[in-house]
This record gives structure tokens, sequence and C-alpha cells, in this order.
């Protein structure tokens, strides 16, 4: 898969709480049929308010590449571009409540 497919995974597996999150376990997931339904589901009532700062400072590599807009990742795939979208949007609503 391209490689920004792999980093929208790779991205997506940080905020599931995988704490080795690797281009290798995003291939494995890419070929889960049930990945993107169990993604999907579980998103829905994702704690968007408890994102912590390491896991904030983990997806902000990706946040900063300007190939990590969902527009650009829906040119490989939209299911991923899905994903882009919404780890970006939990992304900005937790960097946005650190605002004092």
């Amino acid at each position: 898969p391209p490689q920004l497919i792999l980093e929208t995974m790779e991205a997506a597996m940080i905020l599931r709480g995988d704490e080795n999150a690797t281009l290798e376990e995003a291939k494995f997931l890419l070929c889960d049929t049930y990945f993107f339904a169990f993604f999907i589901s579980k998103a829905k009532f994702y704690d968007r308010d408890s994102l912590s700062d390491e896991t904030l400072e983990k997806l902000s590599k990706f946040i900063v590449s300007p190939d990590f807009e969902p527009n650009v990742v829906a040119e490989a795939s939209v299911p991923c571009s899905a994903i882009c979208q919404w780890i970006r949007a939990l992304y900005e609503h937790a960097k946005l409540r650190r605002i004092d």
C-alpha cells in the first residue's frame, strides 16, 4: 500500500493505544476485513477529551505533514481519508481544550 495509507493507519493505531504502532502492524490491519467496521463503531464513542500529551506528541509528526490531509489521502484511499479527517479533528479538539 502507498506510504500515506500506512502512515494514516499508524496514526490510527496510536489512537487505539497500540504502544508500538509500526508500519508492519499497519499493513497487517489493512488486510483485516473487519478493521474499518470496528474502527468506525469505536470512533463514535471515542473519549476525545482524554487524549494525553504523549499521544498528541506522537500524532504531531503526522499532523505537521502537508500530505496528511484528507483530500490528499483520498487520492490513495477514501476510507483512510475519513480516518485522517477524524484523527485531525481529534487532535485539533485536544489542542483547543488545552488553551486557557
